[in-house]
């Protein structure tokens, strides 16, 4: 029962995340990729220990991490599907 719980509680902390940063976590450094496609993110100036990466930019899917562009995190986990 415990399990269930504590996974509730996970799923609703990521949703209110969402919510909260709809445009992703604050700071985040966006680069239009060649060609206009979408863009890649990097770090920037976010400071938060957890990234919330969004799935547009612009009205452009973000589809790329920048080269070195979360060099500092050690773990960095990825919901956005379009990143290649």
């Amino acid at each position: 029962m415990k399990i269930k719980r504590d996974l509730l509680v996970l799923i609703l902390v990521v949703m209110s995340m969402s919510v909260l940063y709809g445009q992703g976590t604050p700071g985040l450094e966006f680069r239009l990729l060649w060609g206009g496609s979408g863009y890649e993110v990097s770090r920037g100036s976010a400071t938060d220990a957890h990234v919330i990466i969004p799935d547009t930019h612009n009205g452009l899917p973000v589809r790329a991490v920048a080269d070195y562009g979360f060099r500092n995190y050690i773990d960095l986990v990825v919901l956005n599907y379009q990143i290649q």
